[in-house]
């Protein structure tokens, strides 16, 4: 399943920039919005441990 170990920091700018430039979206809609591109292949989130 893509997106389940994306990096907070990664989660948490999506939804900045999705409130930011979508009106009256609350964190919940932005959330439902990331998983819904993801579900649809439209978006891949590829977040690296460094180490």
């Amino acid at each position: 399943m893509r997106g389940v170990r994306t990096a907070p920091g990664a989660r948490g700018a999506f939804r900045t920039l999705y409130r930011k430039h979508t009106a009256d979206a609350d964190a919940a809609t932005a959330e439902k919005r990331r998983d819904a591109l993801i579900a649809e292949g439209r978006c891949v989130e590829d977040v690296h441990a460094a180490g």
